[in-house]
């Protein structure tokens, strides 16, 4: 997997580091999951390099915008030890940032505009929050 593959095992090992330690978030992990470790280092990764790679700006009937960014990562919810987690390799675990396509709510054709940061964490009412 190259660079990224290399990405993808430095977070992977401090991941591993965090679930190792006596902290909240072992512990939030240990509530959902008998042995959150063992599961976590049997899980495969793969490189999706055909994700969307761009952010788009879409406005409601409200006239309100909401911003879509890439997606960044898929898995089963509930899947057993050794399944795979795909990341997006034009996505926010790879990207800084992502050119911002405008989608206007009379359905008018598109536009494009100034690149626009990703971000890896939780959206909250539409508005990203930084990582």
């Amino acid at each position: 997997m190259g660079e990224k593959g290399l990405m993808i095992l430095r977070a992977r090992e401090d991941v591993i580091e965090i679930l190792e330690g006596q902290n909240r978030c072992a512990a939030w992990f240990g509530q959902g999951e008998a042995d959150p470790l063992s599961k976590f280092r049997s899980l495969h990764y793969a490189i999706d390099e055909t994700g969307r790679e761009y952010t788009l700006k879409i406005q409601g009937a409200d006239k309100g915008w909401r911003y879509q960014q890439p997606y960044v990562a898929s898995s089963i919810e509930g899947a057993s030890a050794g399944s795979t987690i795909t990341i997006n390799g034009r996505g926010a675990f790879f990207q800084l940032r992502s050119d911002l396509r405008i989608v206007a709510a009379d359905g008018g054709p598109g536009q494009l505009s100034t690149s626009q940061l990703l971000h890896i964490d939780s959206t909250l009412e539409g508005r990203s929050t930084h990582r």
